[in-house]
C-alpha cells in the first residue's frame, strides 16, 4: 500500500499532502477537519451524499450505490478506504480514479490551507476527496466512513441519508469492547433531518441505532423489512437475489459478479439508501448498474497460466466468514492453500482457527507494506497452532517467498490471500505483474 502512490517525489502535491503524515495515526474530534474545511469554503456541501458507516461492507455498499447513481447518469464522486496498492483508488469518479490533474490541483490547494498542518492522513485525505468532487462537479457522493462514525473525519458531512451496514467486533481498542458500544459510535453518523437506513444489525446494535434515531426524530429503514431478499444463490458467475422494495414491489431478480451471499444484503442496502434519499431509481438501470460492480481485493480471482488466486482483505472474523462462506460455494479445485498475513491488533488466533476447518495448507507470512507497529509476529501463531496440534501449517517471512511457496503447495488447486488489506494489495501488486510478463 503505498501512500504516494506511483513512488512521486515531494513535487507531487498529493504526495507532499500527504506523505508526511502516518497513515496509521488517529486523533479523535472534528474540529481539525471542519478548520480545514472552513480554509476550502465547504466544498462538502457542493454535492448530496449518502454516508456509510459500519463494521464490514462499507466498501462493496458504496460501489454499489455509486454503480447505481452512475446508472441512472449521474455525475458520482466516491470517497473509500483503505487502497491496496495506490492511494488514488480512494478518490474515485464513477468506477475511476478521478482524472490526475483534478486531482493534483486539489491536493495543492488543500495544501495551501493552514489548517492543513495539523490534520492527520485521513483527515487531509476526506478534504482531499471533498475538494475533488467539487473541482469535478459531481452532483452525488457516496462516502464511507474510515474507523468508528461518530468522531470520524467524515461526520462533517450532512448527507441526504445515512447507512449503517452492520456491527461487529472490530478496532475494541478504539470504539469499545461491546456490541453496544461500537454500535454507539457508528450510530453517531445520524443526523436530525436525515433519514437512516441500516442493514441486518446484531440485537444488542439494533437496540442502540433504533435508540438513536429515536431521539433524533429520524426514520429508520432496514433491510430485511423494507427491503426483503431471497432465492439468494452464489456461483462462479457471481451472486443472484430477488429483492423486493418500494420501487420493486413485486420483487426483481439481479445478478452481480461479486460473490458472496453478502454482497446481495450490500446491494439491497444501497437500493434501500438510495430509495431513501428520495432517487427515482427504474429498475433496468438498477439491475445495469449492480452486474457492473467490481471491487480490487474483494474476493478477486487472479488467473496465471493454470494457477487460480483468490485475493480478499478479509480483517476480522465477520469479514473472514463471509470469504469461506464464498470460497466454500464457488471454489472446487484442491488443495486449498491458504497464505495469511494479519495485522498484530486483529483477533488472528480465533481467524486462524476459522482458517483450518478448509484449508489443506496454511502459509503465515509478514506483509512487507504492514505498518512496523501492527506487523503480526507468524512465527508466534505457528508456535502457538502446533502446540494445539493444527496440520499442515508453515510461516515463509519473506512475502515473495511465500507467494512462491503457495504456488507450488496449491499446484492445480487454489490460493487464498487473506488477513489484511495489506496482504492483498501485496499479493495483488506481484500476482499481476508477474501476468503481465
Amino acid at each position: 500500500m503505498l501512500s504516494d502512490g506511483r513512488g512521486a517525489t515531494s513535487r507531487d502535491p498529493l504526495t507532499s499532502l500527504l506523505q508526511s503524515r502516518p497513515i496509521t495515526a488517529v486523533a479523535w474530534g472534528l474540529e481539525r477537519t471542519r478548520a480545514l474545511l472552513d480554509e476550502l469554503e465547504h466544498p462538502e456541501t457542493a454535492f448530496d451524499s449518502i454516508h456509510i458507516a459500519g463494521t464490514n461492507g462499507k466498501g462493496s455498499t458504496a460501489a454499489f450505490a455509486a454503480a447505481i447513481l452512475a446508472a441512472h447518469g449521474v455525475r458520482v464522486g466516491r470517497y473509500t478506504s483503505p487502497h491496496l496498492e495506490d492511494v488514488r483508488e480512494r478518490f474515485l469518479l464513477g468506477a475511476d480514479p478521478v482524472p490526475e490533474p483534478v486531482l493534483q490541483g486539489a491536493a495543492e490547494r488543500v495544501a495551501a490551507c493552514p489548517a492543513s498542518g495539523a490534520a492527520t492522513y485521513f483527515e487531509a485525505a476526506t478534504a482531499l476527496a471533498f475538494e475533488c468532487f467539487r473541482s469535478a462537479a459531481v452532483t452525488w457522493a457516496v462516502v464511507e466512513t474510515g474507523l468508528g462514525g461518530r468522531l470520524d473525519a467524515t461526520n462533517v458531512l450532512t448527507p441526504r441519508v445515512s447507512a449503517i451496514t452492520n456491527v461487529g467486533m472490530d478496532h475494541v481498542s478504539l470504539l469499545g469492547d461491546t456490541i453496544e458500544s461500537i454500535a454507539a459510535e457508528k450510530s453517531g453518523i445520524l443526523k436530525p433531518g436525515v433519514p437512516a437506513v441500516a442493514g441486518v444489525l446484531p440485537r444488542e446494535a439494533r437496540a442502540v441505532v433504533a435508540e438513536r434515531a429515536e431521539l433524533l426524530g429520524v426514520p429508520l429503514r432496514l433491510v430485511g423489512v423494507d427491503a426483503v431478499l431471497r432465492d439468494v444463490s452464489v456461483s462462479a458467475e457471481g451472486t443472484r437475489f430477488a429483492l423486493t422494495s418500494s420501487t420493486f414491489p413485486d420483487g426483481r431478480g439481479f445478478l452481480t459478479p461479486l460473490l458472496g451471499e453478502h454482497q446481495a444484503w450490500n446491494a439491497a442496502l444501497a437500493v434501500l439508501a438510495l430509495e431513501t434519499a428520495g432517487v427515482e431509481l427504474r429498475g433496468d438501470l438498477v439491475a445495469a448498474g449492480v452486474a457492473t460492480v467490481s471491487i480490487p481485493g474483494r474476493y478477486e480471482v487472479i488467473e496465471i497460466a493454470g494457477e487460480r488466486w483468490v485475493l480478499d482483505m478479509g480483517h476480522n472474523r465477520e469479514a473472514l466468514a463471509t470469504t469461506l462462506a464464498a470460497f466454500e460455494a464457488v471454489e472446487r479445485r484442491s488443495p486449498r492453500v491458504a497464505l495469511v498475513g494479519i495485522l498484530a491488533d486483529k483477533p488472528w488466533r480465533q481467524m486462524l482457527e476459522m482458517l483450518l476447518v478448509d484449508m489443506d495448507a496454511i502459509i503465515l507470512t509478514r506483509p512487507p507494506s504492514a505498518p512496523a507497529q501492527r506487523q503480526w509476529d507468524p512465527d508466534a501463531a505457528a508456535r502457538e497452532l502446533a502446540a494445539r496440534g493444527a496440520p499442515a501449517v508453515s510461516v515463509v517471512n519473506d512475502f515473495d517467498r511465500a507467494l512462491d511457496r503457495a504456488r507450488v503447495l496449491a499446484g492445480d488447486g487454489v490460493t487464498l490471500v487473506t488477513g489484511s488489506a495489506h496482504t492483498a494489495g501485496d499479493a495483488r501488486t506481484r500476482l499481476l505483474a508477474r501476468r503481465a510478463r
